[in-house]
């Protein structure tokens, strides 16, 4: 029998966060608890992020990238870097 949850419930373990458990599917989906999406504001539609670090993995809301913005900000860049510009090279 397998067990899940901390493995200390001893009266010193201190816990500064609820625990939520879900299960992977074969094609590696999993549901994410309604508890969690809630409080990190995830909705049906939205995009996830995925990272890992020392061998936890998190999840967060993605931000919407504004493309538009984005777009400006690298034209005025690639202008600031053109050769034949001496205006920047004092």
């Amino acid at each position: 029998m397998q067990r899940y949850g901390s493995p200390s419930k001893s009266p010193s373990a201190k816990h500064d966060q609820d625990e939520y458990f879900s299960s992977v599917t074969s094609k590696g989906q999993t549901t994410i608890p309604a508890e969690i999406g809630r409080e990190a504001g995830i909705k049906p539609g939205d995009k996830v992020r995925f990272s890992i670090a020392n061998g936890i993995i998190s999840i967060e809301k993605a931000q919407k990238i504004d493309h538009v913005w984005n777009a400006s900000q690298s034209q005025m860049m690639e202008e600031w870097n053109h050769p034949d510009e001496d205006v920047y090279n004092d």
